[in-house]
């Protein structure tokens, strides 16, 4: 009895550990993409997109560009 309880502990604890380094992945992929497509300029809404929808006026640059 003993056994199988430490067995499905370790299981368990082995499965949750996937998941959690699976969104840690996820979300580390998320910001990669998140530095290359930020920073490029546009002209209306339609030139940006994920993960960076909005068209921003940036008075420094004095262009647009795309931010999260």
């Amino acid at each position: 009895m003993r056994a199988t309880t430490l067995y499905l502990m370790a299981v368990s604890l082995l499965v949750t550990a996937n998941l959690v380094r699976t969104c840690w992945r996820a979300n580390d992929a998320y910001y990669n993409a998140a530095e290359i497509y930020c920073g490029k300029t546009c002209s209306s809404r339609r030139d940006c997109d994920w993960p960076c929808p909005y068209c921003v006026w940036k008075g420094y640059e004095r262009r647009y560009r795309c931010k999260r």
